[in-house]
């Protein structure tokens, strides 16, 4: 019997694979020809913060072996850029490539001429405030789109703000009042849109100080604060006496507070005896605090080091306007001018010289001609 060949025909079930594995390899293909290189995590930290660790990044390749520049830029809350740095060309292998330190060359860097760019390039680390980091892969060689990443940096905490006069519950003897507060930073580390505020609110008999600072209406508000003294003007509503107050200082950035201190209470005592009189303390370099006249009168203590003889004191408005007034020493017997070796308590009585509202200097000299003042107020 003769045997038949069948003819090598390709079956339709074979043909349909061929072409399923053509389709597959062109879309291997077309995959590699579009290889992307993303941004996984960024590693950066407020407190390390240099040109080098700005761009240590964990990167994902979906293609081979690819080339790209990194580009890394760190802004301040108002936009400004406060650190800018650029990577050297880098070789990626296909997946995920954690970029160290020991692998990155900074082609070129810049920190921001301002006070908070100069502070970083010397502590690096961020004043305290909110940043945004964003990286930005350039792709190169072997890869078709690159990536940019960005995040919010939160270095509020680096900044410590305390409160230090008046005390948590102290009495204070006076309805003006300098407000102490510290914090751990210069002011001149403050972004544009960063601020320092002060709040006084009166409270209620059973409101705590953290309450009342959340509900009620202040009774002071200074914004914008650059001083760590403050002092309560006159031009404010007065503080009553026996009247509970609390007062919080708070950081403002981009309109929201970041950082605040605790809040403390204090009380205005009320009218003392009229024969309790309280005598300022001269001094060589003034504060921000002041003394307020009392009847016309201010009363104070000068204790002369050297010898008995004549007080030299004189008066000056703002202006160094200059008044040569006479005092009495209680110490004395009410003398007028007289000064005594040791410790000395004096009665200035201003009723005679007409003087308007505002803040005036009284100046006095010891017999080295050196002077002891004191910053006073005439309602």
């Amino acid at each position: 019997m003769k045997k038949s060949h069948k003819s090598r025909l390709f079956r339709p079930s074979r043909l349909r694979s061929l072409q399923a594995l053509a389709l597959s390899g062109w879309m291997l293909g077309a995959l590699a020809a579009e290889a992307q290189v993303s941004v996984l995590h960024s590693h950066l930290h407020p407190l390390n913060v240099t040109p080098k660790s700005s761009l240590q990044v964990s990167l994902m390749n979906t293609g081979g072996a690819a080339t790209v520049r990194l580009e890394s830029n760190v802004y301040n809350v108002g936009g400004q850029v406060v650190l800018r740095a650029t990577s050297a060309p880098l070789q990626l292998k296909s997946g995920v490539n954690r970029i160290q330190s020991n692998q990155l060359l900074v082609a070129n860097s810049m920190f921001a001429s301002s006070a908070p760019g100069k502070y970083l390039q010397t502590h690096h680390r961020l004043p305290a405030g909110l940043y945004t980091h964003c990286l930005t892969v350039v792709p190169l060689n072997g890869a078709e789109t690159g990536d940019e990443y960005c995040h919010d940096l939160d270095a509020s905490e680096n900044d410590f703000l305390q409160l230090s006069f008046p005390f948590d519950r102290d009495r204070i003897p006076t309805q003006y009042p300098v407000f102490v507060w510290s914090h751990s930073e210069p002011f001149s580390n403050l972004s544009e849109g960063e601020s320092f505020r002060l709040t006084v609110v009166e409270l209620t008999e059973a409101q705590s100080p953290e309450s009342g600072l959340a509900a009620n209406t202040p009774q002071f508000l200074q914004a914008n604060v650059l001083s760590h003294q403050v002092s309560y003007p006159p031009a404010a509503r007065k503080l009553q006496p026996e009247q509970r107050y609390a007062w919080r200082v708070e950081k403002i950035s981009g309109g929201q507070v970041i950082n605040q201190t605790d809040a403390w209470e204090f009380t205005l005592e009320g009218p003392s005896p009229q024969d309790d009189i309280r005598f300022a303390d001269l001094q060589r370099d003034l504060d921000g605090s002041f003394y307020e006249t009392v009847n016309d009168r201010i009363y104070f203590r000068f204790d002369e080091k050297y010898q008995k003889g004549e007080v030299q004191l004189r008066i000056l408005n703002e202006r160094r306007q200059e008044l040569q007034p006479s005092v009495k020493n209680l110490r004395l017997e009410d003398q007028l001018n007289a000064l005594a070796g040791g410790y000395n308590q004096f009665e200035l009585d201003l009723s005679g010289f007409g003087l308007s509202s505002g803040f005036y200097y009284l100046e006095v000299f010891n017999r080295k001609q050196e002077a002891y003042r004191l910053r006073f107020f005439v309602p």
